[in-house]
């Protein structure tokens, strides 16, 4: 039994594998890590920490685990062509992994929908390119209020049912609706364009806490996979232990 760790901006996902299949899926607050460890006990853990915080609440189990750290140094299952490796969010670098080990045969562009919203692009080839990190959902609200005066936050949940959204706002509120969600949409679907101009054919892939809604909205055929990081982390995971015997 194995087990991954994505330790996000707001949230820890933990992903249980045994026999390359997920067996378990929670999210966690990051003071329950070492819960999490000592409940399943598994044999190997991979952790990937884009907050830097995982470490102060596993010391106290590091010497019982055989625990790996996700960095820019770690050895991946593709190339990483990523100019600054060093400055990589890992759970970028492992939602491609995760997509191209899905559909190797396939180009694939991976849109992480969390606090940002990321672009990632991997060929089938298995070569990581880079991509794209602009403002998640979310942050598009919040800061219309917070760099203006009089603009309110418009209290938007993805995951609630949503209005439809306007074309034309005839309020405050809605025309703040409209232009942050079909402001959205529209750079995605430019994106998406460009990238086909590019490269050609390829899959997309859709991921992170506003993944459902966002793909309900994008006009291009979109395939969303909620635990897409984790599993790529279970193969970098097994990667590294193939790798050291």
């Amino acid at each position: 039994m194995n087990l991954v760790l994505d330790v996000g901006n707001t949230l820890v996902k933990v992903g249980v594998f045994e026999n390359q299949q997920l067996i378990h899926f929670e999210q966690i607050k990051p003071q329950k890590i070492s819960n999490i460890l000592t409940k399943y006990s598994p044999k190997h853990i991979l952790i990937s920490d884009v907050r830097g915080i995982a470490q102060e609440f596993l010391s106290p189990l590091a010497s019982q685990f055989s625990i790996l750290f996700l960095t820019h140094q770690t050895s991946l299952p593709v190339q990483n062509l990523y100019k600054t490796p060093q400055t990589l969010g890992t759970d970028r670098i492992a939602g491609a992994i995760g997509a191209y080990f899905s559909e190797p045969s396939q180009n694939h562009l991976i849109l992480d929908a969390g606090t940002c919203l990321t672009y990632d692009f991997i060929d089938k080839y298995g070569k990581y390119y880079g991509g794209n990190i602009s403002l998640g959902l979310q942050m598009r609200f919040q800061a219309l209020a917070h760099f203006t005066g009089k603009l309110p936050e418009i209290p938007f949940s993805s995951n609630s049912n949503t209005p439809e959204i306007p074309l034309i706002g005839q309020t405050t509120e809605s025309a703040i609706l409209s232009g942050v969600v079909n402001g959205m949409m529209e750079e995605i679907e430019g994106i998406l364009k460009n990238y086909g101009q590019k490269f050609g054919d390829f899959q997309v892939t859709i991921c992170g806490g506003d993944a459902k809604f966002l793909a309900k909205q994008i006009k291009a055929p979109i395939f969303a996979s909620p635990n897409l990081v984790l599993f790529g982390l279970h193969q970098i995971l097994l990667h590294n232990l193939k790798n050291s015997h």
